[in-house]
Protein backbone atom coordinates (compact mmCIF):
# COMPACT_ATOMS: atom_id res chain seq x y z
CA UNK A 1 0.00 0.00 0.00
CA UNK A 2 1.32 3.47 -1.03
CA UNK A 3 0.24 6.41 1.35
CA UNK A 4 2.35 9.38 -0.20
CA UNK A 5 0.19 10.76 -3.24
CA UNK A 6 0.55 14.60 -3.04
CA UNK A 7 -3.10 14.95 -3.64
CA UNK A 8 -4.82 12.60 -1.60
CA UNK A 9 -2.57 14.08 1.35
CA UNK A 10 -4.44 17.52 0.81
CA UNK A 11 -8.26 15.81 0.72
CA UNK A 12 -9.88 15.81 4.42
CA UNK A 13 -11.11 12.59 4.36
CA UNK A 14 -8.25 10.78 3.16
CA UNK A 15 -5.87 12.91 6.36
CA UNK A 16 -8.74 11.69 9.07
CA UNK A 17 -8.55 7.78 7.63
CA UNK A 18 -4.51 8.20 7.90
CA UNK A 19 -5.13 9.42 11.29
CA UNK A 20 -7.81 7.03 11.90
CA UNK A 21 -5.33 4.31 11.23
CA UNK A 22 -2.63 5.64 13.24
CA UNK A 23 -4.96 5.58 16.06
CA UNK A 24 -6.10 2.27 15.20
CA UNK A 25 -2.61 1.07 15.43
CA UNK A 26 -1.53 2.55 18.46
CA UNK A 27 -4.47 1.05 20.38
CA UNK A 28 -3.91 -2.53 19.50
CA UNK A 29 0.01 -2.45 20.17
CA UNK A 30 0.49 -3.20 16.73
CA UNK A 31 4.04 -1.83 15.32
CA UNK A 32 4.78 -0.07 12.42
CA UNK A 33 7.57 -0.13 9.76
CA UNK A 34 7.06 2.25 6.86
CA UNK A 35 9.57 3.75 4.48
CA UNK A 36 11.20 7.35 4.54
CA UNK A 37 10.19 10.52 6.15
CA UNK A 38 6.98 12.15 7.44
CA UNK A 39 5.27 13.52 4.60
CA UNK A 40 1.01 12.71 3.27
CA UNK A 41 -0.86 10.25 4.61
CA UNK A 42 2.17 7.64 5.32
CA UNK A 43 2.99 11.07 7.34
CA UNK A 44 0.16 11.08 9.36
CA UNK A 45 -0.17 6.94 10.34
CA UNK A 46 3.26 7.11 11.57
CA UNK A 47 3.19 10.20 13.34
CA UNK A 48 -0.14 9.36 15.15
CA UNK A 49 0.90 5.57 15.66
CA UNK A 50 4.29 6.93 17.14
CA UNK A 51 2.49 9.59 19.64
CA UNK A 52 -0.14 6.92 20.41
CA UNK A 53 3.03 4.40 22.11
CA UNK A 54 3.31 2.10 18.96
CA UNK A 55 7.17 1.60 18.08
CA UNK A 56 8.07 3.06 14.70
CA UNK A 57 10.84 1.83 12.49
CA UNK A 58 11.23 4.30 9.44
CA UNK A 59 13.62 2.89 6.72
CA UNK A 60 14.96 5.49 4.49
CA UNK A 61 17.25 5.28 1.83
CA UNK A 62 20.76 7.11 2.53
CA UNK A 63 21.22 9.14 -0.02
CA UNK A 64 17.47 11.08 0.80
CA UNK A 65 18.56 11.00 4.62
CA UNK A 66 21.49 13.31 3.33
CA UNK A 67 19.50 15.60 1.54
CA UNK A 68 16.54 16.22 3.78
CA UNK A 69 13.87 16.34 0.90
CA UNK A 70 10.72 14.31 3.18
CA UNK A 71 10.92 15.19 6.08
CA UNK A 72 12.16 13.61 9.65
CA UNK A 73 11.62 10.27 10.18
CA UNK A 74 9.09 9.86 13.29
CA UNK A 75 10.26 7.19 15.19
CA UNK A 76 13.81 4.71 15.11
CA UNK A 77 15.70 5.31 11.82
CA UNK A 78 16.45 2.64 9.69
CA UNK A 79 19.83 4.00 6.68
CA UNK A 80 20.02 1.63 4.14
CA UNK A 81 21.64 1.37 0.79
CA UNK A 82 18.94 1.19 -1.57
CA UNK A 83 15.08 1.23 -0.67
CA UNK A 84 13.77 -2.01 -3.19
CA UNK A 85 11.52 -4.98 -2.65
Amino acid sequence: MFLVDPVLGKKKEFLESAHHLGQVLAERKIHLVYGEGNLGLMGSVSTTAFLGGSQVLGAISKALAKVDLIGKTVGEELQVSIMSK
